[in-house]
């Protein structure tokens, strides 16, 4: 996603085409901008990932994960991930929808819920040419296809495919039951803390004090813990959301790049400079030159599936 919205308790806020919908896709998944990276994050939703031309590269809950065209990524509620390719010619496209979209009244053993709250069924690649992956990737584009066309009923018709979607993943955790792991939920939840508390405090000056006091722990098991799960240290993640950040104020609003130097919480102009050319090889002026031009091409439909 290239807007990083997030909410009080640091998960990414999915935008769905409208409040009600509940289902949604990103067409446009690999960022538009050839040097922009996602910052790893989680939401509540279920995500499903199709790697289009090029494939996709990902990181889920400290795995790295490598997809070839046709594979698709199901990624469960609230798992820390992270999608990235250097490659120009890749595209991917992702389906998202919430889980209050199931009956409220479902039972605690039913295989829905068992699946959602499975901690060893935080994510599973369905690989090119399976039936499964087949059938799910069809859906997908069924998905798509509604949304794009935005008939009467469409929000209906796509939470009828989000529940097929759902009906698919419970056949594969049946037909393929997860093995145990020696994964911890408390480690994820120590580092959520983490992301949390730069999420809210990125603007102002922090250190890895601060940022591992937030969680009550050391200073070495918060690198350690942080780097586990995001392959990267928190202070790294902190400069590449404040990066990120910026990429998205120079590609969507006027604000001098004086402005958002103090915005993003870097210590002077000069120094944002540097730290922006590093990431983007570019500088903030051109960034914001190329970024403008992407947004005013026109987009064009892929026809190809």
């Amino acid at each position: 996603m290239e807007k990083l919205t997030v909410d009080r308790l640091g998960m990414l806020n999915v935008l769905y085409p409208e409040p009600q919908f509940l289902v949604g896709v990103e067409e446009e998944f690999v960022p538009k901008h050839p040097r922009c990276r996602m910052v790893t994050h989680w939401h509540n939703d279920v995500e499903l990932v199709l790697a289009l031309d090029g494939g996709l590269r990902s990181r889920v809950d400290g795995q790295e994960v490598e997809l070839s065209e046709g594979d698709v990524l199901f990624i469960n509620s609230q798992r820390l991930h992270q999608h990235y390719d250097d490659a120009p010619s890749s595209s991917a496209m992702a389906v998202y929808f919430h889980p209050s979209l199931l009956p409220s009244n479902l039972p605690k053993d039913h295989i829905t819920r068992k699946m959602l709250e499975d901690i060893n069924f935080r994510w599973k690649v369905l690989k090119a040419g399976t039936e499964s992956a087949e059938r799910i990737a069809r859906i997908m584009r069924e998905v798509q296809a509604v949304l794009r066309e935005q008939k009467a009923f469409c929000e209906l018709e796509s939470a009828g495919l989000a529940m097929q979607l759902m009906k698919e993943l419970c056949a594969v955790y049946q037909e393929e039951p997860p093995s145990p792991s020696r994964f911890s939920e408390l480690w994820h939840k120590n580092v959520r803390g983490m992301i949390v508390y730069i999420y809210k405090h990125f603007s102002k000056k922090i250190s890895l004090e601060d940022i591992s006091r937030s969680e009550k722990i050391s200073r070495s098991k918060s690198c350690r813990l942080f780097t586990y799960l995001t392959n990267e240290t928190p202070v790294d993640f902190l400069n590449a959301y404040r990066l990120e950040k910026s990429a998205q104020f120079l590609s969507e609003s006027d604000m001098t790049l004086k402005n958002i130097t103090a915005a993003c919480g870097f210590a002077d102009q000069s120094y944002f400079g540097r730290m922006f050319r590093g990431k983007y090889h570019c500088t903030p002026g051109r960034y914001r030159k190329e970024t403008m031009a992407l947004q005013k091409k026109p987009k064009q439909r892929r026809t190809k599936h």
